[in-house]
């Protein structure tokens, strides 16, 4: 009895121990930015592409990775103006948590520019709660500047993909191993 218990009481702890990107569980990706274009720096419900991810209400997004990312800036947009970002959709049109990156060295002026693989930083919210009610995250490329409205591209993506790590919300799989080990435990004393 106290060993099933003690089993199940410390598979609880171990997964309600915070995790590092390289510990995490689960990841989801990777996604693949080749063709996708940014027209602006509008973020949500703008012209830019991106994809929507969904991820268990309660989850910890802990680390995004980008790998091989390879993009052209148009005339007369600026090589440092191009940014990638996960942004926690609030159901109202707007965005809550989020993490973006930009790609160094900046360089102003325009042209083919990488591959660029790395690590966004904790520039935002990284490392955020996934609390929108939803799930909705939105990983979108998009402009820190506006150079000539929405009618032309200002950056345009020609390879690399997007990893997200997140750690899933533990109460429910707590709560499960708990129910497990109470019922083992209710099944050896009867």
């Amino acid at each position: 009895m106290k060993k099933v218990l003690g089993l199940a009481l410390a598979a609880v702890a171990l997964w309600t121990l915070p995790a590092s990107k390289a510990s995490a569980d689960f990841s989801t990706g990777p996604y693949d930015v080749t063709g996708w274009i940014s027209w602006s720096d509008t973020i949500v419900g703008g012209p830019n592409d991106g994809i929507l991810i969904n991820l268990p209400v309660g989850s910890t997004v802990t680390g995004i990775d980008f790998s091989e990312i390879n993009y052209q800036s148009v005339y007369p947009s600026w090589q440092s103006e191009a940014r990638i970002g996960l942004f926690e959709l609030d159901g109202v049109g707007g965005y809550t948590d989020y993490s973006e990156t930009s790609f160094s060295p900046p360089v102003n002026n325009w042209g083919t520019y990488g591959p660029y693989t790395g690590s966004f930083g904790t520039g935002g919210s990284l490392p955020f709660v996934v609390d929108n009610g939803t799930g909705d995250l939105w990983l979108t490329v998009f402009e820190s500047f506006n150079d000539g409205g929405d009618s032309f591209p200002d950056t345009i993506y020609v390879g690399g993909t997007v990893t997200v790590y997140y750690i899933p919300e533990p109460s429910a799989a707590a709560l499960g191993l708990v129910g497990l080990g109470l019922t083992c435990w209710r099944r050896r004393r009867a």
